[in-house]
């Protein structure tokens, strides 16, 4: 569900899937990825109206549940004089999110807010740390996921780089003495960008509301999830920065989770999609229009 992208990684694969159930008891669900990754909030599309944009990881795409049952989806319905926009992609780091409105942005057609899931696990994909990369590699069926990563150099500006991998040399399965070597040289390399995680994504954020503005849309940080320490030192520092959030981080119990997988269910997106509609009603979209009945 999945393919290999130059600059992203990797992007969500287009076409209509059906996943079988997680437990014995459990359902199918039903998975629907249109033009450029982005999964489907509608059966229709609405045309030519303002877009509400969503960028984010497996929370905002909505891993291990169907499509009506996205928080995304369910905005759409809360706001049909909108186009909502899922560019969610399972396993993206802020980074990715930033490259992927990047991307899209200039194609549409008038922006009207941009929405970003906020999971604090974006913080060490953002710098690529070795467990991250190894977690990638062990996940994968083939050796094609790469990840682009940033860090700051010695001035504290945001650096760049191209997609890199979990190195994958022959006869590691073979040989443990090999995988342990290759294990020390990851984490001797990727150590130093693990501290600059929080600052990154501070960094990456900020960057995400001014290209947000640029094209014309307000922007949005949806806090979905991270402890508490986390996301109160988050939410100081985005407003020193001005940035609009809203605090959506409901405690993920159990009768919040996928049955044998674990990811939010529907319940759970429910509350997040309630939350972010309030937040739109309230403050982001009431300065542009009165879209909600």
């Amino acid at each position: 569900m999945n393919e290999p992208d130059p600059e992203l990684g990797w992007h969500s694969k287009r076409g209509t899937y059906t996943v079988p159930p997680y437990v014995p008891a459990g359902q199918s669900t039903s998975v629907t990825v249109l033009d450029g990754g982005r999964r489907a909030t509608g059966t229709t599309d609405p045309g030519g109206r303002r877009e509400i944009v969503f960028v984010g990881d497996s929370f905002t795409y909505g891993l291990a549940i169907s499509d009506h049952e996205t928080y995304p989806w369910k905005l759409q319905q809360m706001f049909p004089s909108f186009k909502v926009l899922n560019y969610g992609t399972s396993g993206y780091g802020t980074y990715q999110s930033l490259l992927v409105l990047e991307r899209e942005l200039p194609l549409l057609t008038s922006p009207a807010v941009v929405v970003f899931g906020f999971f604090f696990h974006q913080e060490v994909r953002n710098v690529a740390t070795p467990e991250w990369l190894r977690g990638l590699s062990l996940h994968q069926r083939r050796a094609h996921v790469y990840l682009p990563y940033v860090s700051l150099d010695s001035d504290g500006t945001l650096v760049r780089h191209l997609p890199v991998r979990y190195p994958i040399l022959p006869f590691m399965e073979q040989s443990a003495l090999m995988t342990f070597m290759v294990d020390r040289y990851v984490r001797f390399t990727g150590e130093r960008r693990r501290a600059q995680g929080r600052q990154v994504m501070e960094r990456l954020v900020v960057e995400m509301k001014h290209l947000s503005e640029k094209h014309g849309a307000r922007f949005l940080v949806a806090m979905l999830d991270g402890p508490k320490e986390t996301m109160a030192y988050y939410t100081e520092r985005f407003q020193h920065h001005q940035i609009e959030l809203v605090d959506c981080n409901f405690p993920l119990t159990d009768d919040m989770r996928v049955p044998g997988e674990g990811h939010p269910n529907d319940q759970m997106n429910t509350l997040w999609a309630h939350c972010i509609q309030q937040k739109l009603v309230n403050g982001v979209l009431s300065s542009t229009e009165s879209p909600v009945h």
